[in-house]
């Protein structure tokens, strides 16, 4: 006996929950069985009726469409939900398929691919339109790339290739994004509409579990990136006759970056600057370990950084086999005469800029960066920040940031930056400094992290 699809319109517009009957009200194969406005009523009349398929808005009072999904489908995880929704921004494609919807379609598509995503979800078929097709295809080009080593990822960006995908999929993929309809595609791939329709399902639940994967590795991020936060210095030291102001801005979740200060006997204070030569997980693993290991070894050797440079080099390369390596600045600053006693393992050059003819001196590298190999050295030098002057440390987030044409930031610019504001306040000069990287770098990606420190020495009272 045939039995008609039953449908629930759950949508705060009356005028769109009439059109879609008046849409209905011409085949015989669809029933509205219930109606709601809002995301609470959807829930329990869903439970009352139970609807074989679900029209759902995403935007709605009381109960948005992406909470009244969850909970339709914790109920019954059969159940076909689509959403209809103006949105088709990516946040809302993805939240939604995360959430189980087997539809995404847009309130202005037409008539019959309305009706040919009802039929579809209602035998338990996914569908989605060409609009979505290209965010699907562009979201396992992200996924590929994220996954992917970062010498791979950048020959990626330059191929096709869906690798999440079989090639049929992508087939199927590629079509729908042109514009073609089921029937169009298995004409031109010599199979049949059904065949068609599986390919959309595996594409679509594939894409469903990837987004359930990637949320879940993100959030693992995120809680990472705190724990990581939470080993940065909470306050800044307070130096009488001193300035200090620092910034980290990592690129992802978790940072490949560090800076920190300790305090050492007769008053002086040790601080540091530091990047990992790698992103994600493992540069902040690193990071956690050689920020331990030089607080350590920093407190051994007080008045020695190279003996700390040394010991804590020996131990990352006994404690890891990852094959990263550290650029690593650290100085010791007598705040009472501005002796300043520094060793910099492959670190860009600090610029210490000079109060009295502006001139800017660099403090270069002196040894090779941490974790190359175990019998590396490293020599000290010596430096006074007089009254008036600012030294400037950062990481290459800074001189390697990129605009969209791919233009770097770079060292002569800094130090332009650094001589045409010198003489503000600690504080100001950093916040000056990273307004004009991030001035420069516009719309494009942040492709690193950027850590940012100023310490300027207070003019002598007249």
């Amino acid at each position: 006996m045939y039995t008609p699809i039953h449908l629930m319109i759950v949508d705060d517009h009356t005028l769109f929950r009439e059109g879609v009957k008046a849409l209905l009200s011409t085949t015989t194969d669809i029933v509205v069985v219930g109606e709601a406005a809002d995301g609470v009523n959807a829930v329990q009349q869903f439970r009352e009726l139970h609807p074989q398929v679900i029209l759902m808005d995403i935007n709605m009072p009381d109960s948005n469409g992406i909470d009244a999904t969850r909970a339709i489908l914790a109920d019954d995880p059969q159940a076909g939900v689509i959403m209809v929704t103006m949105l088709e921004d990516d946040a809302s494609v993805f939240t939604a398929m995360r959430a189980g919807a087997r539809g995404y379609v847009l309130k202005g598509a037409n008539p019959q691919e309305m009706l040919g995503v009802i039929r579809a979800v209602a035998e338990g078929q996914a569908l989605f339109g060409p609009a979505i097709a290209a965010r699907i295809a562009s979201f396992f080009h992200e996924i590929r790339n994220t996954k992917a080593s970062p010498m791979l990822r950048e020959k990626n960006e330059r191929d096709d290739d869906l690798t999440q995908l079989s090639v049929r999929e992508r087939d199927v993929l590629e079509l729908i994004t042109a514009g073609y309809n089921n029937t169009e595609i298995a004409h031109r791939l010599v199979i049949s509409p059904k065949t068609v329709r599986n390919h959309i399902t595996h594409i679509f639940y594939r894409l469903h579990a990837q987004t359930l994967e990637l949320e879940q590795k993100t959030n693992e991020l995120k809680k990472a990136g705190q724990v990581q936060e939470s080993l940065l210095p909470e306050n800044l030291p307070e130096i009488p006759g001193w300035e200090l102001a620092v910034a980290l801005e990592p690129a992802h979740e978790t940072s490949g970056d560090f800076y920190d200060f300790l305090p050492l006997p007769d008053g002086k204070v040790g601080m540091v600057i530091a990047d990992v030569t790698d992103k994600g997980m493992s540069a902040a693993l690193y990071m956690a370990l050689s920020r331990s290991l030089w607080r350590t070894f920093a407190l051994d050797h007080p008045i020695e950084p190279e003996l700390t440079m040394t010991e804590t080099n020996r131990h990352i390369l006994a404690d890891t086999h990852g094959g990263l390596f550290i650029t690593l600045f650290y100085g010791i600053l007598n705040p009472h005469d501005g002796n300043f006693t520094y060793c910099s393992a492959g670190h860009h050059p600090a610029l210490l800029i000079r109060a009295k003819d502006s001139s800017i001196e660099e403090l270069a590298h002196t040894g090779i960066p941490l974790g190359v190999f175990d019998d590396a050295s490293w020599s000290q030098e010596y430096v006074e920040i007089k009254p008036g002057d600012a030294l400037v440390l950062y990481t290459d987030g800074i001189t390697d940031a990129q605009n969209t044409a791919e233009e770097c930031f770079d060292l002569e610019r800094l130090r332009g930056v650094v001589k045409t504001h010198h003489g503000k306040p600690a504080r100001e000069l950093l916040e000056t400094l990273l307004g004009q990287v991030h001035t420069w770098v516009g719309t494009a990606s942040q492709f690193d992290d950027i850590t940012l420190m100023v310490i300027v020495r207070e003019k002598s009272a007249c």
